[in-house]
């Protein structure tokens, strides 16, 4: 407000806001709204409808003037036009929307020197991690982990990262950072439903928690689950793709699928 040379407007904001014994809160570490607040209360002690005006033009060509790339803000110009400001205060607002018309699409890629047109491509090689989930089975587990690997696709595997003393859930979280999640359901377990006589084959308890784990932090579509034919699925998973696993290494081609539908940039024919 010193830049729109209003201080006294600004004092009487301060007075009123101790007055009446509140407090505003804006910066980056506080809720939007806290900020609304009291930018709606500083408006309110501006009785000068022509400083008002002046401090709303300011406030909207410098957000123009922050925005790192180019966007259409044709409609903004129209909606200026019914506000019924002066032509000074619309001259600096249709400025620096000319100014933002000249920009790049993507701004930001250009200070790395990368071109909007491989901005997919760039999107998809840096997808490079997996997290396999997997019980007790250490076939299904390396077999998993080293065909990703010659896809030049990182396997991060629980087992074989260093714990530093923490528990399970947080290695999770702490590995967790990954692109993508392979679930092997293997038949570790056995279950039944109650009175039931007949037990189920059923993947360790682990497994599951880690798959839901995954599926909150992933979104279902990079998440896949490879499974023993003879193990029993959980409930209440719909729109989860799973793969039966076989000998034959039918699983590699429907996991190397989902993997590229989810950005990575795989060669359907290599390691098959």
């Amino acid at each position: 407000m010193s830049k729109r040379g209003i201080f006294e407007q600004w004092v009487e904001f301060v007075g009123s806001a101790t007055q009446k014994r509140t407090f505003h809160a804006v910066g980056f570490d506080h809720e939007i709204d806290d900020s609304l607040t009291a930018l709606a209360d500083m408006f309110n002690q501006i009785q000068n409808s022509q400083i008002w005006e002046e401090l709303i033009s300011f406030i909207i060509s410098e957000f123009i003037k922050s925005l790192e790339f180019r966007i259409n803000l044709q409609h903004l110009k129209e909606s200026l036009s019914l506000t019924g400001f002066s032509e000074n205060s619309l001259s600096l607002i249709y400025r620096e929307i000319e100014m933002n018309s000249e920009k790049d699409e993507k701004r930001t890629l250009n200070k790395k020197n990368v071109s909007s047109n491989n901005l997919e491509k760039l999107a998809e090689r840096s997808k490079s991690k997996v997290f396999i989930v997997h019980g007790h089975e250490e076939g299904l587990k390396q077999s998993v982990a080293r065909y990703l690997e010659k896809h030049g696709i990182k396997p991060v595997i629980i087992s074989e990262q260093p714990s530093g003393s923490n528990t399970i859930i947080e290695q999770i979280e702490e590995y967790g950072d990954v692109d993508f999640a392979v679930v092997l359901m293997t038949g570790d377990d056995e279950g039944r439903k109650k009175g039931d006589r007949k037990f189920n084959s059923r993947a360790r308890q682990n497994v599951i928690l880690e798959l839901g784990y995954f599926l909150g932090r992933l979104g279902r579509k990079h998440v896949a689950v490879i499974y023993e034919n003879d193990v029993e699925k959980p409930s209440d998973f719909s729109g989860i793709l799973y793969i039966p696993y076989d000998l034959h290494g039918a699983w590699k081609v429907k996991l190397v699928k989902e993997l590229k539908s989810s950005g990575f940039r795989l060669d359907m024919n290599l390691g098959l």
